[in-house]
Order: structure tokens, then C-alpha cells, then sequence
């Protein structure tokens, strides 16, 4: 290709992150502005909602009432429901499901109304999400142009829904994507006493990342791994002394109330929502808790078992990828794996395979040979499937393109598997030095 050929693309390509980059700030100014919107706070924050009224139950010293009793996600009655409506919520909020101890963050503001409240962890997620896309161009340097993958980057958050989707929620999984993506960070930086305390933490919050200790353990990071593993220890110890067994008794209680079921909600990714949206079972809007059968999951975790000892086998013993150095193919295996673990894999869970994505294609821009057209093609298509809400879809069959509405529905489900199958491409071909 001429030289002036070549310089025009650039320039093209460059033009056109500058003018996505404008559209997707000013698309992240109104979404900020629709969720601040007073009419808002009762359809948005609804997991905030439950975080804020746990807090303000355990600062009245009612911690007997954090766990609700009421049957799927939503509290509509009781002690929780009473406390949401007395803080300035509006709605229904969700149940608290997580550890007792990750009350404490959300204690500082319990006296404020909720309305306060709100617009107070919407600045502290805004925040999480400058830090995740400062450390995603920090593991891009070096990689390309200066200009060209840090702006991917951000274009590539800002138009991601499941990110909205965790900001509108006042969800902790912008936490989460933050904490995967500095614990890679640390990882690549060989600080394994500090990314193994990031990692306990996130375990400790969102135990179906479990699978990353095990990958860390098989990869003989033994600080790392000591490091987790005493974090989520100390964790689950400063739980129980400040919230005491009763409460953590409810808590199991409450996990086991939703264990061996799922929903076919239509923001539910996980494996078992596609089976029941594929057999015609539950509904897409109501999120009705339906029982999975004993095969089902026994298929998942298996699916899941056979995935992990390939990773094991082809990525991670051979101590070899693709004949040279490819950071992060195996890490990103590993975070994909995760996602297809739990049975309630909520939309914005999925703004956690950004990081994999990123790290898929920052390793096929190193390899030699450059990988062919149809593999790269992949990329671009695995974010689509990702990054656009399920629902959308249920647009593109109305219009004449006839997909099945199981598969509609579960596209970001379907991006996963696509990065999951385009690793497993890429780690056919021949083997080389040791991947970190």
C-alpha cells in the first residue's frame, strides 16, 4: 500500500474516534442526566436501594432484618420493604445478597435520603469507570498507536450497555470490572502481594470469580494466591465479628433459597436462562424463579469442567501460546469461564468480558503471522453481541431478520462463547515462549 494510501486510512480511522468519542461523552452526559432526574430514582438504583437500606437497618441495629424472607429478588413486604420507602426510595428494592461485611461502605451514607445518596455513589462510579479505562490504556502502552487503542478504549466503555446498566442499578459490578482490571495490572507488573489482596476482595464479593484463584494456583503464583486466599480469610473473620453467626446463618439461608433455579428475565446471561428461554419456560419480562432440572446442571458444570482443564492442558501446562509471547490469553479464558459459572449472570455482569476482549486483541496484534481477517472479524462481532441490550434484538426480528428469540435474548451470553472459541483458535497453532 503507498505511503499516502496508508496515511489517509490513519487519518480516516482517526477522524472517526474522534467523532465516536464526542458521540459516546455526549451519550454518557445524558445518561447521567436521565439517572440524576427525580422521576428516575424509583425505575434506577434499585440495587443501591437494597445496599442503603441494609445499611440503614444495621445502624438501627435490625441486622435480624437485612435478609429478607420474600421468594426471588425483589422485596415488596416486611421490616426492608417498610426501611426502603422511609429512606426516599419509591420503589420496590432488591434483596441484599451479599456478605454481611460489604454493608460497612454504604454506612457512611445511610442518613442520607436516598435521592442523596444516590447521586453520591453515581460520582464514586463515574470515578471506578475513569480508573478501569486509565488502567486499560496503561496495559495497552506500547501496544500501537498513542492515539488510536486509548481512544478504542474509551469509545469501546462508553457505548458498552451493560456498563449503563451497572451505573443506572447502582450496581457493585463496576467495582468488580475495576478491580479485574487492576489485578492484571498488578499481575503484568509482578506485584502479586497487592494483586492477590484485590483479588480476595473481589472473590469475596462475587465468590463465582473463585475459578481465578484456581488459575492462579495452576499458574504457581503461590504469593498471590496465599494473598487471596488470607484476604477473603480476614474478610469472612471481620464479618462475623462485627455481624455476629446469626446474620451469616441468614445470609446462607437466603443463597440457599436461589440455588438450583434461575429465570429467563430477559437480563438473566447465564446458560440456564438460554435453556429455559429455548424450552419456552418463564417469562422474559416477570423474571419468575423457574426450578433447572438436575441435567442441566450437571451439563453447565460440566461444560464449565471441561473448559477449565482445556485451559489447563492447551494454555497453561504447555507453558506455550501461538509460538511467542501473548499476554492475557489465559487470564482472559479464565474471566470467560467465570461468567458462565453462576445462574443468575445479570446483563452487567457482562461488562467484566470487556477486559478479555481487550487483552484477546492486544495479543493478536503481536502475533507473527498476523492471524487471518476472519479470526480478527471476530473481535468486533464478540463486542456487538456484548455491548447492545438483549431487548434490542427483539427489534432486529421484528424487522425480518429471523433469529431464534432464545439466541436473541442471549447474545451477550453468545459473545462469550465467541471469545471463548476464537482463544481456543488461536492457541491451535504453534507453541512458543510461556504466556504471563
Amino acid at each position: 500500500m503507498p505511503e499516502a494510501e496508508r496515511v489517509m486510512n490513519r487519518t480516516f480511522i482517526n477522524c472517526m474516534l474522534i467523532v465516536l468519542f464526542a458521540t459516546g461523552t455526549l451519550w454518557f452526559g445524558m445518561q447521567i442526566r436521565h439517572i440524576t432526574r427525580s422521576d428516575a430514582v424509583g425505575v434506577y438504583g434499585v440495587d443501591l436501594a437494597a445496599y442503603h437500606t441494609a445499611a440503614r437497618l444495621f445502624k438501627k441495629g435490625e441486622t435480624g432484618e437485612i435478609y429478607n424472607e420474600t421468594e426471588g429478588f425483589i422485596v415488596s413486604t416486611g421490616r426492608f420493604y417498610e426501611e426502603a420507602r422511609q429512606s426516599g426510595y419509591d420503589n420496590k428494592p432488591a434483596r441484599y445478597l451479599y456478605l454481611p461485611v460489604f454493608i460497612l461502605p454504604y454506612v457512611p451514607t445511610a442518613d442520607l435520603p436516598f435521592s442523596a445518596a444516590t447521586t453520591l455513589w453515581l460520582i464514586v462510579n463515574c470515578g471506578l469507570i475513569g480508573l478501569t479505562i486509565s488502567v486499560q490504556c496503561a496495559l495497552l502502552r506500547g501496544a500501537g498507536s498513542r492515539l488510536l487503542l486509548p481512544a478504542a478504549v474509551v469509545v469501546g466503555n462508553l457505548f458498552c450497555f451493560p456498563l449503563f446498566y451497572a451505573l443506572k442499578l447502582g450496581q457493585t459490578t463496576l467495582f468488580i470490572y475495576c478491580g479485574l482490571c487492576v489485578l492484571y495490572w498488578l499481575h503484568e507488573k509482578q506485584r502479586d502481594l497487592a494483586a492477590g489482596i484485590v483479588l480476595g476482595v473481589v472473590v469475596s464479593l462475587k465468590p463465582y470469580l473463585l475459578l481465578l484463584l484456581a488459575y492462579f494456583a495452576a499458574r504457581k503464583k503461590k504469593r498471590l494466591v496465599t494473598a487471596g486466599v488470607v484476604t477473603v480469610v480476614c474478610i469472612v473473620v471481620l464479618s462475623l465479628l462485627i455481624f455476629g453467626f446469626q446474620v451469616h446463618q441468614d445470609y446462607i439461608i437466603a443463597l440457599q433459597s436461589l440455588s438450583g433455579a434461575s429465570t429467563a428475565g430477559w437480563s438473566n446471561q447465564s446458560l440456564e436462562a438460554f435453556w429455559l428461554r429455548l424450552s419456552n419456560h418463564g417469562s422474559i419480562i416477570d423474571f419468575t424463579l423457574c426450578e433447572i432440572p438436575a441435567w442441566g446442571l450437571l451439563f453447565k458444570y460440566g461444560l464449565v469442567g471441561a473448559l477449565a482443564i482445556v485451559l489447563y492442558r492447551r494454555i497453561i501446562e504447555p507453558k506455550a501460546v501461538s509460538g511467542l509471547r501473548t499476554p492475557g490469553l489465559a487470564f482472559s479464558v479464565a474471566v470467560l469461564i467465570c461468567l458462565l459459572v453462576p445462574s443468575f449472570a445479570w446483563q452487567h455482569y457482562f461488562v467484566c468480558a470487556l477486559l478479555p476482549l481487550l487483552l484477546i486483541a492486544r495479543s493478536m496484534a503481536a502475533f507473527q503471522p498476523r492471524p487471518s481477517g476472519a479470526l480478527v472479524a471476530v473481535l468486533p462481532l464478540a463486542y456487538f453481541f456484548i455491548a447492545l441490550p438483549p431487548l434490542g434484538f427483539q427489534y432486529i426480528q421484528s424487522s425480518g431478520y429471523q433469529l431464534p428469540a432464545a439466541l436473541a435474548i442471549s447474545l451477550p451470553l453468545a459473545g462469550v462463547c465467541l471469545l471463548l472459541g476464537l482463544v481456543f483458535l488461536l492457541t491451535a497453532r504453534d507453541s512458543g515462549e510461556e504466556s504471563p
